[in-house]
């Protein structure tokens, strides 16, 4: 049977979909998952992880050289089942997910990270790495081939919280249209050149974070080698505006576009209170104040006073409904036009009797 599912691989269409965490909680509880695969180091493993999951230690760095990872085939046998996969915030589930998606496995579902698991109150635990029972047992990997595939189309495209990963292209179109506020090389070495409007920062520290302060609620993108433990340290440190992950400088001059050679911008959140404010709103309007935003401020409020307002109005419609009166009203003048008519009748009679007599 295995022999046949790895057969049908390449007729498959992989599907991936992003989570909220919310939607990642529930899916687990409601045993949507066969896999929940944990991409990150041993370490950071044992000391805490999402109850259930499989360790594939550092699957993101498979393929790279001389990095010790796990590889796609410690799940050999799970290829169709429906595979949830996580990191600490969700840069590193990115390029798992590529690496998963390449091997042959068509269910993904990208978990992010533990920060925004435990930022939503649910906890981790400590125990040992589940084996999936797909790679071994011929009855749940026949299950797996059995199940509808996942969604088309991701229920959380828009979900704040989730980082995109995004080609030279795209990039270059969402930076056209003004979506990044701040865009971070933290490459060590750019003496080559850097994608124009990028602030050359260098590997991502707790230092560098307090000049970036004034960008917490704003649109960040990412490019360089470290990218991902960038992205899991802001995360970390409460910046909530949408993160991006960028193309690297090659991937950007091999999609036609030059690099440049000329000085690091300064974003201008770090000191425009404007921009600042600008991102905060967009912020909120995300979703990412719900508590608050939708809470007693404006909504409590206009209720009162908007109940109160129509409320006259009904009491007008009974009498603005005149016009069937009027009807009402002329419906007497029928009596009087019938004793007319009458009287004319009467008339005409005595008139012809007149004439009969003479």
């Amino acid at each position: 049977m295995k022999l046949l599912i790895t057969s049908l691989l390449p007729l498959a269409h992989a599907v991936v979909t992003e989570l909220s965490t919310q939607q990642l909680f529930e899916g687990i509880q409601e045993n949507k998952f066969q896999v929940i695969v944990d991409v990150r180091s041993q370490a950071e493993f044992d000391a805490g992880h999402i109850e259930g999951a499989t360790l594939l230690e550092n699957l993101f760095y498979f393929g790279m050289g001389s990095l010790e990872s796990a590889t796609p085939a410690d799940l050999e046998g799970c290829e169709m089942c429906h595979i949830a996969v996580y990191d600490r915030s969700g840069g590193r589930t990115i390029k798992a997910i590529e690496i998963l998606e390449e091997a042959g496995f068509v269910n993904l579902y990208n978990g992010q990270g533990t920060s925004q698991w435990m930022s939503a109150g649910y906890s981790l635990v400590t125990d040992e790495s589940v084996l999936p029972p797909c790679t071994t047992d011929p009855a749940a990997q026949e299950q797996c081939s059995a199940l509808e595939e996942a969604p088309t189309t991701s229920p959380t495209v828009n979900d704040p919280t989730a980082i995109r990963s995004l080609d030279a292209a795209q990039f270059v179109q969402l930076r056209n249209q003004g979506m990044f506020d701040v865009i971070l090389d933290v490459r060590e070495d750019t003496s080559g050149g850097h994608i124009t409007g990028a602030t050359l920062i260098g590997p991502l520290s707790e230092d560098i974070l307090s000049d970036l302060e004034g960008c917490v609620y704003c649109n960040i993108a990412i490019y360089g080698g470290g990218a991902e433990d960038a992205a899991d340290l802001l995360v970390e440190n409460g910046f909530g505006g949408r993160l991006y992950f960028g193309p690297s400088v090659e991937e950007y001059s091999d999609a036609g576009f030059d690099p440049s050679t000329a000085e690091s911008v300064e974003p201008r959140c770090t000191t425009d209170t404007v921009i600042q404010e600008a991102c905060e709103a967009r912020w909120i309007e995300d979703g990412g104040d719900s508590g608050e935003s939708s809470g007693s401020e404006p909504p409590s409020a206009p209720t009162p006073s908007s109940s109160k307002e129509p409320k006259p109005s009904p009491a007008k419609e009974p009498t603005e409904e005149i016009p069937p009166k009027t009807n009402s009203t002329a419906a007497p003048t029928a009596p009087t036009s019938d004793v007319q008519y009458i009287t004319a009748m009467f008339s005409c009679f005595v008139g012809l009797l007149i004439i009969v007599l003479l």
